[in-house]
């Protein structure tokens, strides 16, 4: 049925000249070695079938006339004899080497200049940035409107930390790939073990039902409703951009033309070229060389949670698991916007299409805030 099943059996490693004490074997061990045998041989004439029909005019084969049968080519050596022309190899000293000749200080001098080559080449040539550290330093305040935030029920956790957002992030895009309830448990059981969740005593997830349940509240909503009814939808797509330091300024960019209701992108991404991707802007770096800054391009690098495409350009989408109450949130707010700005700015750029919406959805407040 295409599947394979395997046995194996346990033995204690004897120590010395003892031999290993057998363990525990499956049963008719004996009838399972033989066959696994008798497959070892057959493969082993696979692979030397494979080496000698290699050979397109003649076939060399190497012969070690001590011990014939440790070679590989041992099946060969009754037709070697039979038919085989042997071929005279004369046994000579190796050629006297020549003795390298070179002053002191030309050596010096060459392992100085090596060196100045891998100080060279240690240099970067670009500088990677991500999305978050770009949001975080130039969070904007103007235009902000934040909602007040809501009374948690009691025994809520304020913060759930790195690790539970990690396990909400990548239970999402498992429900992306399958929908249905199995897998979805699966894929979060998995997830939470994995990133170190609480367990109870039968080493099971106590958080397990809470994210199974917040998942299914996020594939009730009208974002996952539109996703799910668009005709390309990506979760967790990691990004690397040159270039996009800022988000666009002003309104989202147009497709140049309509044909017959199918969009007709502004650029295409050149994944091997760089005629398709404007020169990166140069950000500036904290190395210094010979006296002058030493400018490097960025490469803004990302994962977006959620990508689909509509018609008129794509939608962008955040998941965060803030609970919203502490007094720092507002703050995260312009962080988390700015963020989704970079996103969209970077998607724009690599995909050549416009993206129309920019959305942020904060799983354990249920609420959507789009832009």
């Amino acid at each position: 049925d295409g599947s394979a099943t395997g046995w194996l059996r346990v033995a204690e490693q004897g120590q010395g000249f003892r031999k290993n004490n057998l363990l525990a074997r499956p049963p008719e061990w004996s009838e399972k070695e033989a066959a696994e045998i008798r497959f070892e041989a057959a493969e082993q004439v696979r692979l030397l079938y494979v080496a000698v029909t290699r050979a397109r005019d003649e076939l060399v084969v190497s012969r070690w006339p001590v011990k014939a049968s440790g070679s590989p080519w041992a099946s060969l050596e009754p037709w070697l004899l039979e038919h085989g022309r042997e071929l005279a190899v004369d046994v000579a000293p190796p050629p006297i080497r020549h003795e390298l000749e070179l002053a002191p200080d030309v050596v010096a001098g060459r392992i100085a200049g090596a060196e100045r080559a891998l100080d060279d080449l240690g240099v970067p040539s670009f500088r990677h940035v991500s999305v978050t550290d770009v949001a975080k330093k130039q969070s904007v305040s103007e235009g902000m409107e934040v909602p007040p935030p809501e009374a948690l029920p009691p025994g809520t956790e304020r913060f759930r930390g790195y690790s539970w957002g990690s396990a909400v992030h990548g239970a999402l895009a498992a429900a992306v790939a399958d929908d249905s309830d199995a897998p979805l448990r699966a894929a979060s059981r998995a997830l939470l073990v994995e990133h170190g969740r609480p367990l109870d005593d039968h080493g099971e997830p106590t958080e397990l039902v809470e994210l199974v349940e917040l998942v299914r509240s996020v594939r009730a909503s009208e974002l996952w409703q539109r996703a799910s009814r668009s005709g390309r939808v990506l979760a967790e797509v990691p990004f690397a951009v040159p270039g996009v330091t800022r988000p666009p300024q002003g309104p989202p960019p147009q497709p140049d033309q309509e044909d017959g209701g199918r969009r007709v992108p502004q650029r295409q991404l050149d994944l091997f070229g760089g005629d398709s991707l404007a020169a990166p802007d140069p950000v500036p770096d904290e190395e210094v060389r010979e006296g002058e800054p030493h400018r490097l391009p960025s490469v803004l690098e990302g994962v977006i949670d959620l990508a689909f495409r509509e018609k008129g350009g794509w939608v962008i989408a955040d998941y965060k698991t803030d609970v919203g109450t502490d007094p720092d949130f507002p703050s995260r707010l312009e962080t988390y916007r700015r963020q989704v700005d970079l996103y969209a700015a970077a998607w724009a750029r690599l995909t050549g299409e416009p993206v129309k919406e920019r959305v942020l959805y904060f799983t354990a407040q249920g609420r959507i805030e789009a832009w």
